[in-house]
């Protein structure tokens, strides 16, 4: 690394050393860094470092910087992931969230905009699990064709039913929706036509699951060991394609999300933040001669095996 004349910082109208960390470089070290100068705020490195996940250095020792420096203390604690820093930012909000949103952490839009606590929506989206009981979810009763040909008296006594085998089976335990394997789909209370759906999931191995649209089947959850292709495909589409562009899985027993984008008949799926289905017309898996219902219940899948869910949140669109 080359020798870098040291810069003083202006911050709350004194001159200070807000160094990023006061960082010392000295020799040796995993990267074999040079000894050579602090680099305050508004220095360029000579070359790139990496950084780690638990901080941004690897070998430079680390010494306390100034106290007003409150805003470096904020962007410590967001725990940037192996970031390539060339520069550091004079010690504003917009520096910070510009090195916050390189390191994939506290981005706006999509499945980005998550809330800093779970089952709080992000702005523009309504929760559809609260965290703490299944208040605006149903039991499922049979199918979208099905329910249609039922009396309002039939439909009512079938739903209590199914609404007491849901309580037996799905339940919700530190902020996570569980299910235990038995039973049937957990539905929304509400019907919806276009929407943009946040969901965050988890599997253990071997598990499998879906998110129904509009009552239908669906945007595919399984096992990456045991599906290569990943998740996130339209398993049921036979004329479109049902398979994901790539595979974005995290492994069983992890956190993933979904971003689901659904516009008339045609769905994008983003996986983990990245595109698995791009603008694919999911078809109608109960009445194939017909396009997808025009509005619909979402639906989690019962697949006979443990199932884990929070951060469900939906933005209705025009």
């Amino acid at each position: 690394m080359a020798p870098i004349s040291p810069r003083t910082a202006m911050y709350d109208g004194h001159q200070r050393r807000c160094a990023l960390g006061a960082t010392q470089m000295r020799p040796g070290g995993k990267h074999g860094v040079a000894s050579g100068p602090t680099i305050p705020y508004g220095s360029a490195y000579a070359s790139p470092l990496v950084a780690p996940a638990r901080g941004i250095y690897h070998s430079p020792q680390m010494v306390q910087p100034p106290r007003s420096c409150i805003l470096w203390r904020y962007l410590l604690m967001l725990r940037p992931r192996l970031m390539v820093v060339r520069y550091v930012m004079a010690p504003t909000m917009a520096g910070l969230l510009l090195m916050a949103c390189a390191s994939g952490d506290a981005c706006a839009g999509g499945a980005a905009a998550r809330a800093a606590e779970d089952n709080v929506p992000p702005e523009g989206f309504v929760a559809l699990f609260n965290g703490k009981d299944l208040t605006g979810w149903k039991g499922l009763v049979a199918d979208p064709p099905t329910r249609a040909k039922m009396s309002p008296e039939e439909l009512a006594k079938a739903q209590a039913r199914a609404d007491e085998e849901m309580r037996a089976h799905w339940s919700v335990v530190d902020g996570v929706l569980v299910f235990d394997g038995k039973g049937q789909n957990l539905c929304t209370a509400k019907d919806y036509r276009d929407f943009e759906l946040l969901v965050d999931w988890k599997i253990e191995p071997h598990g499998d699951s879906g998110i129904y649209l509009r009552g239908s089947p669906q945007v595919q959850i399984w096992d990456l060991a045991d599906h290569p292709e990943g998740s996130g495909g339209l398993y049921n589409n036979q004329q479109h394609p049902s398979r994901p562009l790539t595979p974005a899985d995290r492994p069983a027993g992890q956190w993933n999300t979904f971003r689901i984008i659904m516009r008339g008949e045609r769905v994008t799926v983003y996986l983990n933040d990245v595109l698995v289905v791009d603008n694919v017309v999911l078809e109608n898996y109960w009445e194939r001669d017909k396009p997808i219902y025009p509005t619909g219940q979402i639906e989690l899948q019962n697949h006979g095996n443990s199932l884990y869910f929070k951060n469900i949140f939906i933005r209705e669109l025009e």
